[in-house]
């Protein structure tokens, strides 16, 4: 098996945690606050890495970096829009295609490499997910249309897309180590600005944050970095598309601890997004 499944792996696993933990977290919390805490505080702990990594990356091309900035904190913007204006039920099923953008967009500029089994490979997972993040019930009841919430959750899809093909760009001239770590500098600046235009002191951010906090700072910092390095061993449209099956993870989650009842058209799908998987690291 190719070292960069492995990584994808890693990185859907640690995500559906991480989207597990959100959803606890987000009662209890205001979105943005905790996504300011978790992406600001993510920068610190990414550079303890130097300790082991080198950095390798001009001024220049820190500045042509600073777009990874842009397209990480607006997938958080238009996310959050998304949510606020649309439903859970059909915005957690558009999501997951964001894999498909980075799959095509992989295809056309990175000239990667076109076979059967992959092709089959990603149209079985992304269609498995569908199925397991699919609340049909919900979502015959809001009878859905393009409304706002559904723009916006496209357009979230697409620019978590467009995130994820540019770090596979630049990890092909630069390290993922490096890309990394200034992908998470950008980030922080762009955040910072966000904060500044709320007009809420800094310091409000971090009072009476919760403890499980901590562990999701820590997750999201190791997920990206294995993520982006899965990137640079492997082929951007498998890693991205097994990364994106986090609701493989996520949803058993709410079963385990929320009770929440799995529906039988969730388990087809798990068992789908499998095959598919097996497709993807076995092909080629």
């Amino acid at each position: 098996m190719n070292p960069s499944i492995i990584f994808g792996l890693l990185a859907m696993f640690g995500w559906g945690v991480g989207n597990f933990t959100t959803g606890v977290l987000s009662k209890k919390v205001d979105p943005f606050k905790l996504s300011f805490i978790v992406h600001t505080s993510a920068l610190p702990l990414t550079v303890l890495l130097l300790l082991f990594f080198k950095y390798s990356i001009s001024i220049d091309y820190f500045f042509l970096l600073s777009i990874l900035g842009i397209t990480a904190s607006s997938s958080y913007f238009t996310l959050s829009k998304s949510l606020q204006t649309g439903t859970i039920s059909v915005i957690s099923t558009i999501i997951p295609i964001w894999a498909i953008f980075t799959s095509v967009l992989s295809f056309l500029f990175l000239e990667e490499e076109i076979y059967a089994e992959k092709v089959l490979g990603i149209l079985i997972v992304i269609s498995g997910v569908l199925l397991v993040s699919a609340d049909f019930e919900q979502i015959k009841k809001k009878a859905v249309v393009l409304h706002a919430g559904t723009a916006w959750a496209f357009l979230s899809a697409f620019v978590m897309g467009l995130h994820s093909f540019l770090v596979a760009l630049f990890t092909q001239k630069f390290d993922w180590f490096s890309v990394t770590l200034t992908g998470r500098i950008w980030t922080f600046l762009v955040f910072l600005i966000l904060a500044f235009f709320s007009r809420k002191r800094l310091k409000n951010f971090f009072i009476k944050v919760p403890k499980l906090v901590i562990a999701l700072i820590l997750l999201e910092t190791i997920v990206i970095a294995v993520f982006n390095r899965g990137l640079e061993l492997g082929e951007p449209s498998v890693v991205a598309t097994i990364a994106s099956a986090t609701p493989l993870v996520a949803v058993p989650l709410a079963f385990i601890f929320f009770k929440e009842k799995l529906k039988l058209y969730q388990i087809f799908g798990m068992l789908l997004s499998i095959v598919g998987i097996g497709c993807l690291s076995f092909g080629g």
